[in-house]
């Protein structure tokens, strides 16, 4: 298989992963405490990918990656306790641009186009602007912060791209799993009344297809594809995400809403076009030279 065909693979399992892991988590946590989901999700996603490392690594970096991992991981577990899986997916995509301006300052990375950023975070201010008070309101204010955390946690990882995935993937998951169980005396109950045989479809798709699986998958993505060009197409999760859900609750989307998401795919194609034309340059005089 063609290392595109490869891509698009990894792609699809990425998106199968997020789409609905949002709509698990929510249920999951009508059960289990946020310390207990997130020590089950850390260890199972260890465990996992030190089949394949085989070995850990602790060095400082490291450690200050895994804190933004965990921090951000609980933000995004607090935000859903307040918002709907979409709203909580849709805001939390906020990530790649705020991404793009911290890879700036970070990694000397040349960002995106700034007007284009500017209308995706006019989108984002359209479709969180009912969210913007009462209960909702914590749910808004936690996914921002978490897109943040989630931010810049991705630009470190692109810092310590030169280890090995499943090494640096594993070492991270350890330490999580650690400041996880170090924090789970103060969540008690850490699992609730009422759970059911459902719970365990729930921390499946936590932990594994849209935990480890889903890292991974996306860790591979970006192995082939740019960054920018695996951003753009990322969108497709909370996108699908919101139409998802409005068809299961069966309830028509706000037109704030609909503004929201369209100015923020729009302004995500201005931010990283010239990075899309530079690829799509690139692999055209590939190909030219392989001829």
């Amino acid at each position: 298989m063609k290392e595109e065909g490869k891509a698009l693979v990894f792609f699809l399992i990425y998106v199968i992963g997020s789409v609905p892991l949002n709509f698990f988590v929510k249920d999951l946590l009508e059960y289990f405490s946020i310390g207990f989901s997130l020590f089950i999700r850390f260890i199972i996603m260890f465990l996992f990918t030190i089949l394949f490392s085989k070995k850990i690594i602790l060095n400082k970096n490291i450690a200050v990656l895994s804190f933004f991992v965990f921090l951000s991981t609980t933000l995004w577990l607090y935000s859903l306790i307040y918002l709907s899986p979409a709203d909580s997916l849709v805001l939390s995509y906020s990530m790649p641009l705020i991404a793009s301006l911290i890879g700036r300052r970070i990694l000397n990375e040349k960002s995106g186009e700034i007007y284009g950023v500017l209308v995706a975070f006019l989108g984002y201010i359209a479709y969180s602007y009912n969210l913007m008070k009462g209960f909702t309101l914590y749910g808004t204010v936690l996914s921002f912060i978490n897109a943040f955390a989630w931010a810049y946690y991705s630009v470190l990882y692109r810092k310590l791209r030169t280890f090995d995935v499943f090494v640096l993937n594993s070492s991270v998951f350890l330490i999580c799993s650690l400041f996880s169980l170090a924090v789970l005396p103060l969540y008690q109950p850490i699992i609730k009344a009422g759970a059911d045989d459902n719970v365990f479809a729930d921390v499946i798709w936590f932990a594994t297809i849209g935990g480890a699986i889903q890292f991974l998958s996306w860790n591979r993505v970006l192995s082939i594809w740019s960054a920018s060009k695996a951003t753009v197409l990322s969108y497709i999760v909370p996108i699908l995400t919101f139409i998802i859900q409005c068809f299961s609750n069966k309830e028509s989307p706000s037109l704030l809403q609909v503004i929201g998401i369209a100015l923020i795919t729009i302004g995500v194609i201005l931010t990283f076009r010239n990075e899309l034309k530079n690829h799509s340059n690139s692999s055209l005089s590939d190909e030219s030279i392989s001829l």
